[in-house]
């Protein structure tokens, strides 16, 4: 997705989850512009990397452009093959958030009530789509 000439970045999306309650996240496969961020260095193929809230938000800086990727937040921590199978399927049998970026410029964002209210999201959500027609600079902020 683009708005102004700009394209959407996993930070901008990560910026619209500001009041999310899941606090375990997951990173699946990983296809990205730039180099290997230090905390996504450690990992393999076929293993989902476990990431704090504030280390998903640092990750997402250093991602200049997601080209296809999933992301799984939870209230709760969980073992790695139901995390596995969530981001294999692209179902969310859980309280959490599921992000997919796919093909270089489009997401989509899946959560349930209780990990994310959707009134802030749509809030935060606005903004963003409004940058189009404000001219503000920057996608992210507040």
């Amino acid at each position: 997705m683009w708005i102004a000439g700009e394209c959407i970045l996993l930070s901008d999306v990560v910026n619209l989850m500001k009041g999310t309650t899941a606090v375990h996240w997951y990173v699946g496969d990983v296809e990205f512009i730039g180099g290997v961020p230090t905390y996504l260095v450690d990992s393999t193929d076929d293993e989902p990397i476990c990431l704090s809230w504030r280390l998903l938000t640092e990750v997402s800086r250093e991602l200049p452009q997601v080209l296809d990727g999933r992301f799984l937040g939870s209230l709760h921590p969980l073992d790695l093959p139901h995390v596995s199978a969530i981001l294999g399927h692209e179902y969310l049998d859980i309280s959490g958030v599921y992000i997919e970026a796919f093909d270089s410029g489009s997401w989509r964002i899946i959560f349930t009530e209780d990990a994310l209210d959707d009134g802030a999201f749509r809030a935060e959500l606005a903004k963003l789509l409004l940058r189009d027609t404000t001219g503000s600079s920057g996608l992210s902020g507040s």
